[in-house]
């Protein structure tokens, strides 16, 4: 793992902060420094580079049978601002480990390999998670990434060309199963379960999807020692009562639910004025699609009467409405036999979190598997998992595409 080691510590310099964290927002300085070294590394280990219509990086080992639909594997190398260093960045370096091995080992494969860094998991720049994974999968076409802009106006279509890309062959490159027979990503749980339960490896069942909105709260500006308190149209008063309920919401709950406010903005944002308006988004996430449907109506009503009370405007933008994935069976049955056979255990559990994965499980069939969060902690410059943990991920990671790749039947 030593080729892993120094791999990591490279990556980790590109948009690195002060504090030790990382901001590596996609298509940013950084994000781009970080894909072009991802490009030289690949070239160096003997891939066939790929930048594809929807911007994701891929790399591509020949088999024996080079008309085979390819086992991929791979995760994105984007970050959210003041992130950790785990997340995403692991399992691209696993699928460089994996062809490391393959080739060291004088491996000799019947399917092709390809090892692929997502463009733009993260939804931090444009609000949309997962969208390299989403564009190539078929969900979304040209035209709708020339509509998604960050706060500066930038959309993505446009960043993408800046980088190399064509969206506008975005149609003819989709992912399906003639390319790739399937799809086995390695990341960090994100979470407690894993290091609680004692267990190095978790095979994830489902993943839970967001609903994701933007709130908008128009008021009145008042001045703040002249107006009453019962005459004012306070609408960051009125936000602050919408977040309590959101999290109240989640909370009543009792299940797989989660609902979080991250970011919060109001104008004229100064002491001695009464806020006019404010601006909040909600990320509300479950692994159960009708639950998830019917706490989206509840959240909405609940929100619609607090502005009614307060005299407030409420518009509701629905940002996006994921669906929760169910991974395939069969093939996590099978990646849970392979581990059985190198004396691993593995855990079943859902993701929390959405990844890249979620996108091509209804294109090919597909895997996650999970790594320890030290103290579950991620999206932190605390982030970490031990190397051994890692360790113990990339060798099932290798079995596993191994056994797949050497299988010239349906998977």
């Amino acid at each position: 793992m030593q080729a892993f080691q120094d791999d990591f510590r490279t990556l980790a310099q590109f948009g690195l902060q002060a504090d030790g964290s990382v901001s590596r927002l996609a298509f940013s300085k950084a994000d781009q420094q970080a894909r072009s070294w991802l490009i030289q590394r690949m070239q160096q280990l003997g891939l066939q580079v790929q930048l594809d219509a929807a911007g994701n990086l891929r790399g591509r080992l020949a088999g024996d049978q080079p008309h085979l639909p390819a086992i991929a594997t791979g995760s994105h190398l984007d970050s959210v601002p003041n992130g950790g260093h785990y997340d995403g960045v692991i399992g691209v370096l696993a699928g460089l480990e994996v062809v490391r091995r393959l080739r060291r080992n004088g491996q000799h494969l019947a399917r092709p390999v390809e090892v692929i860094n997502f463009a733009a998991e993260e939804s931090s720049r444009f609000g949309i998670a997962t969208l390299g994974s989403k564009a190539i999968t078929g969900k979304l076409t040209a035209s709708e990434l020339e509509q998604i802009h960050d706060e500066q106006g930038n959309s993505y279509a446009s960043l993408l060309r800046q980088a190399g890309g064509q969206p506008e062959q975005l149609q003819h490159q989709r992912l399906n199963r003639r390319q790739l027979a399937a799809f086995i990503e390695l990341h960090i749980e994100q979470g407690p379960v894993l290091e609680q339960q004692g267990c190095a490896l978790g095979l994830v069942s489902a993943i839970a999807a967001a609903s994701r909105f933007r709130v908008r709260l128009t008021g009145r500006n008042d001045h703040s020692g002249t107006t009453p308190m019962p005459l004012r149209r306070d609408a960051l008063a009125a936000a602050a009562e919408m977040v309590l309920a959101v999290e109240q919401l989640a909370r009543d709950i009792q299940a797989e639910t989660v609902a979080t406010v991250g970011r919060l903005s109001c104008s004229p944002g100064v002491m001695n004025v009464v806020p006019g308006s404010a601006d909040f988004c909600i990320d509300l996430r479950d692994s159960d699609a009708s639950r998830k449907e019917r706490l989206t109506g509840q959240l909405q009503s609940q929100l619609q009467a607090i502005a009614r009370r307060r005299e407030i405007a409420l518009h509701i933008d629905l940002l996006s409405n994921e669906q929760p994935v169910v991974l395939d069976s069969q093939l996590r049955q099978r990646i849970a036999a392979i581990a059985r056979r190198h004396g691993q255990e593995t855990l079943s559990l859902v993701s929390g979190a959405g990844h890249d994965a979620m996108q091509l499980a209804d294109v090919v069939p597909t895997a996650l598997l999970f790594v320890p969060s030290c103290h579950g902690i991620s999206h932190n410059s605390a982030e970490q998992t031990a190397l051994a943990d890692i360790a113990q991920g990339v060798d099932l990671l290798y079995a596993s595409v191994v056994e797949l790749a050497q299988d010239t039947g349906t998977i």
